[in-house]
């Protein structure tokens, strides 16, 4: 049963579509990352997302009072979106030859993306992607590039789960990108001085901190990539397409159930 259904989020009126048998789950609204049950009032078997239109109903929270005991109570605080989740959502998580597609809202599971150990905590990521085909914009000028990119740009947030070990990776990542652009840095503001001193002409102290340069843009690069473990191949209004999941996570998803879509 792979029917789509329309949706709009109470919260932000945003709409998806998603598949009709997660009537009574919860997710994250891509729109404003708050958390959501979905549920399918008027849906039968056999509609698509134009005959049947669903929306997502918060629960009502309780009221505050006395509790059974006598004592005060006070409603529980709305769920943190980093608080661990439950185990793999078979119906909003799936595998796509070497990626790992879900839909937008579907809260990932408590389990490392990287190593498919049990994760001991979740890493925020602000996800953008844009199709290749806007890297042709430049042949029309840096400005006109920037324009069709802001208008093409797909963004997801979403919280992956990690172990201690791919947490201590990232870690080190990220610390050796900045000794990198440290030393850069250093170079580039004590070569001159250097050169100074010395009576070194600029056929040495040019070349010396361009290769200064070049070695602060290796470091910023290293940390963008190298810090992110995971990236998306694609983002659409409803989907998310992510790369870089460890082959055993994957290997637990059913496969692709919408041919044709991507």
């Amino acid at each position: 049963m792979n029917e789509l259904v329309a949706f709009e989020c109470p919260y932000c009126s945003h709409r998806m579509e998603i598949p009709a048998r997660l009537d009574g789950k919860e997710g994250t609204c891509p729109g404003c990352n708050r958390m959501i049950t979905l549920t399918l009032p008027s849906w039968q078997p056999g509609q698509n997302s134009q005959q049947a239109k669903g929306s997502f109903t918060p629960p009502p929270p309780p009221a505050a009072g006395i509790g059974p005991d006598g004592g005060a109570y006070a409603p529980p605080s709305p769920p943190s979106p980093m608080a661990p989740v439950p185990q793999l959502i078979s119906d909003t998580l799936w595998r796509k030859g070497d990626l790992l597609a879900f839909h937008k809202y579907a809260p990932l599971p408590a389990i490392c993306l990287k190593s498919n150990q049990p994760a001991t905590g979740q890493l925020k990521r602000n996800l953008a992607w844009h199709p290749p085909s806007v890297y042709i914009g430049l042949l029309l000028g840096l400005f006109p590039f920037v324009i069709i990119a802001l208008i093409l740009t797909k963004k997801a947030t979403i919280y992956i789960g990690l172990s201690d070990e791919w947490f201590a990776i990232r870690k080190q990542k990220i610390a050796r990108a900045w000794r990198i652009v440290l030393l850069s840095i250093a170079l580039g503001i004590g070569l001159p001085i250097l050169g100074g001193i010395t009576q070194q002409g600029p056929g040495v102290i040019c070349p010396a901190a361009l290769g200064a340069l070049v070695l602060f843009l290796v470091g910023v690069c290293y940390g963008n990539f190298g810090a992110r473990l995971v990236y998306p191949a694609r983002i659409t209004a409803d989907f998310v397409y992510l790369k870089g999941v460890h082959p055993d996570f994957l290997a637990q998803l059913p496969e692709w159930p919408f041919p044709g879509n991507m």
